[in-house]
């Protein structure tokens, strides 16, 4: 075994190494970093009852090419949201049900829901139709248009249909 060597000089202070200055900046300036992001505030607006809309729960949301905000609620229908105001659509209107389950528009600029107790309701221009035959029971889980314009319906207890 040998000793310690004796030419080993611990009088001069040791170096970060290359970048060590800049590195240990860049640390100092992340552990800043959340105090900053959190300090953050975002314009939130709750809409519910009390703002006009039909029902407080919310099953679907989509955003129209005309630039309006739809929502399908669980009880109230559909409502349809200008920037300022709703409007409220429900089976009076032509609605297959007031349970709205999912929301799209097509490339026609049709809105299509699916609901609850089956079947779609699909609007054109400002008139709602309801359809049902064909479509297997049971609530709609989902819409989608395909490349080639055609629309597909998903169901919870049926599979797929178009």
């Amino acid at each position: 075994m040998s000793g310690p060597r004796a030419d080993l000089r611990f009088d001069r202070p040791r170096r970060a190494g290359p970048g060590g200055l800049p590195v240990a900046l860049g640390l100092a300036l992340l552990a800043l970093l959340p105090g900053r992001v959190s300090a953050q505030r975002y314009d939130i607006r709750v809409y519910s009852v009390e703002q006009g809309m039909p029902q407080s729960q919310v099953r679907s949301l989509a955003q129209g090419s005309d630039g309006f905000i739809w929502a399908g609620t669980v009880g109230g229908g559909l409502a349809r949201f200008d920037g300022h105001a709703f409007t409220t659509y429900t089976a009076a209107d032509g609605l297959g049900s007031q349970i709205v389950m999912a929301i799209a528009e097509d490339s026609a600029s049709r809105l299509w829901l699916a609901h609850y107790e089956g079947g779609v309701t699909r609007r054109t221009g400002g008139s709602f139709e309801t359809l049902r035959a064909g479509f297997p029971p049971g609530p709609g889980t989902d819409l989608a248009e395909d490349a080639s314009g055609r629309m597909w319906f998903a169901t919870r207890d049926g599979g797929l249909c178009t």
